[in-house]
């Protein structure tokens, strides 16, 4: 599936009703702090994952807080030599940096009235793409076929468009069958 197929039958399932959000955060002050501590520190989470993932990848030095603490390596971690998983590895982190890049951007216009930096925000979406594709690669994965697949999950979800009643009451079953291409 190509993009200019993609987005339209993205937008056929979008949950878009600007009025409802603004209502259910509006005023309500435990909701707000919520979405404020809850961005806050998943900017600082990326923040961090982006140093961490320049030390891995980019070579940058950087300065640990000194420990005496022994830390076994994970045994998990040997896998990130074997070239595809350290490739998904690098995806992943990079796609978590740029949402939180992203969301710091959002950051700024709802909780520090700035203007919207649409400039960076277009930057930042399309590096995110990078990353999307680096994980397609990684495992071999066709990004078209990715795209596809995830359309007829949310067809086999949302058959006619975004009902708030789908959202709540999903048929997995259905929706992993959809994304593995088999008929539903």
């Amino acid at each position: 599936m190509q993009l200019d197929a993609y987005v339209p039958e993205v937008l056929r399932t979008e949950s878009h009703v600007p009025d409802r959000v603004y209502q259910r955060l509006a005023g309500n002050a435990a909701a707000l702090t919520e979405l404020n501590t809850a961005m806050g520190l998943f900017i600082e989470g990326a923040k961090r994952l982006d140093t961490l993932k320049k030390f891995a990848y980019y070579g940058r030095d950087i300065e640990f807080d000194a420990t005496e603490e022994t830390v076994p390596v994970p045994e998990g971690l040997t896998k990130l030599q074997v070239d595809r998983y350290s490739r998904l590895f690098h995806a992943v982190i990079g796609m978590c940096t740029e949402a939180g890049e992203l969301l710091e951007a959002m950051d700024d216009l709802v909780f520090n009235s700035r203007e919207l930096d649409e400039e960076n925000v277009f930057e930042e979406l399309g590096d995110g793409q990078w990353y999307f594709a680096l994980g397609c690669d990684a495992l071999g994965f066709d990004p078209c076929l990715v795209l596809e697949r995830n359309i007829a999950k949310l067809r086999a979800r949302y058959p006619d468009k975004f009902t708030m009643d789908a959202a709540l009451n999903r048929d997995l079953d259905k929706e992993k069958s959809a994304l593995l291409g088999k008929d539903v």
